[in-house]
This record gives structure tokens, sequence and C-alpha cells, in this order.
């Protein structure tokens, strides 16, 4: 999915995904909405996500993340919401 270069919303809510966030979402360069809460995603927030300038709405709720929030998410300048 990080291949397509003109997507503007990604919604993969509740979906039973597992495992990490895939880094290639970094590669999303127009993405304004990512969705995946109520899901089972597990580790870190990727750091590739500081590449999502784009980014104003961002949904990671209800999974199992785990560890510290990046100082990345910072650089996101366009970010309006976020579900943690």
């Amino acid at each position: 999915m990080g291949n397509i270069r003109n997507l503007v919303e990604v919604h993969l809510d509740t979906n039973r995904l597992t495992g990490p966030i895939p880094s290639t979402f970094g590669n999303l360069k127009n993405l304004s909405m990512l969705y995946m809460f109520n899901n089972n995603l597990s580790c870190l927030i990727p750091e590739e996500i500081r590449n999502l300038y784009s980014l104003v709405k961002l949904g990671l709720s209800q999974n199992q993340l785990n560890g510290f929030i990046l100082a990345s998410l910072g650089s996101l300048s366009n970010l309006e919401t976020l579900f943690l």
C-alpha cells in the first residue's frame, strides 16, 4: 500500500489486524486521514509516520500499542485530530 502515492484516506478500522503498523505508510505523502483503530496492532508507532506531512487525522486507539509517544508526531504540523 505504501506505493500508492496519491492515496488520501485509509480506513482500516475494526478489521482484526495484528502486528506492527507497517513502516511503508510513511511513503504516503498525500495521506490526510489514517484510521486504524479497534484492531490488535502492537509495538511502537513507526518513525516513518513523521513523513506524513499532509496528515490531518490519525486514529490508532483501541489497539495494543506500547512504548512512548514519538516526538516525531510533533513534526506533523497539519495534524488536527489524534486518537490514541
